[in-house]
């Protein structure tokens, strides 16, 4: 397969185009796809910096939820984490190893918080197990906001279902930076027939809170889903989560 690139006037990556006589089994060669999700729609949240009080009010957030966690260390602890990652949202995504640096000063904090967030998402999975999923089910939209909660950078998540849409596994499969992933098919396509899936529900964070798709967002879903098909796989749908929400692809018609 010609793994060349060609960009368009809009600057994503597309696959060079191939020969009628490329067959299915050659999209997964060594020059597998790669698509563009970009996040473009990005929206000014402040006019001058966040208000003095905003980081002590989540620091007192934090701390509250910490306490029966780690005692008496809490108020401590979420200084640290505020001063260190600045939200939130950003210290509970932190990897492990900047969160032991952090609290290098609190013996098992960092391990008790890394514990309560993987006992978390272990549940929010169970949740799943043996169950039908809809892309309009809530419950799925909650899900994939905690697995895709993340102010710094995008990352994409894969849903992998059976003929009958009930769910089989799920994984974060992609990750990228603030305005932009690059997903390769090969990986993803290998995984689903490892699986047995026959469906994949795709889904990707704006940290920009805005969850309109782009035009990368788009083009390169089309892209997505139309490989897929040439495998026997099917993609039910394309969400794009923020904090602001959840749109559907399919729903608003662009897929």
């Amino acid at each position: 397969m010609d793994t060349r690139r060609t960009t368009d006037s809009d600057g994503y990556a597309l696959p060079a185009r191939r020969s009628p006589r490329d067959g299915p089994a050659r999209l997964l060669g060594s020059g597998a796809a790669a698509f563009l999700f970009a996040d473009v729609g990005f929206r000014v949240r402040y006019q001058g910096s966040p208000a003095p009080e905003e980081p002590r009010l989540s620091q007192r957030a934090l701390a509250d939820h910490l306490s029966p966690l780690i005692g008496v260390e809490a108020e401590d602890v979420a200084g640290h984490l505020i001063a260190r990652f600045g939200t939130i949202a950003r210290a509970l995504e932190a990897s492990p190893e900047a969160l032991e640096v952090t609290l290098a000063d609190f013996s098992t904090a960092a391990t008790k918080i890394c514990a309560a967030r993987n006992l978390m998402k272990f549940a929010g999975n169970e949740k799943l197990v043996g169950c039908e999923v809809q892309p309009d089910d809530v419950g799925l939209h909650e899900h994939l906001r905690s697995k895709l909660n993340n102010p710094v950078e995008e990352r994409m998540h894969a849903v992998f279902l059976d003929r009958a849409n009930m769910y089989l596994s799920s994984e974060t499969v992609a990750r990228g930076s603030s305005s932009g992933l690059l997903l390769r098919i090969r990986h993803l396509v290998h995984r689903a027939l490892d699986l047995g899936a026959s469906k994949l529900l795709i889904a990707h964070n704006h940290p920009s809170g805005d969850c309109t798709p782009s035009q990368a967002d788009r083009t390169s879903t089309e892209k997505f889903v139309e490989i897929a098909g040439a495998l026997d796989l099917e993609i039910v749908d394309h969400l794009i989560v923020s904090t602001d929400g959840t749109f559907s692809l399919k729903q608003g018609r662009k897929l």
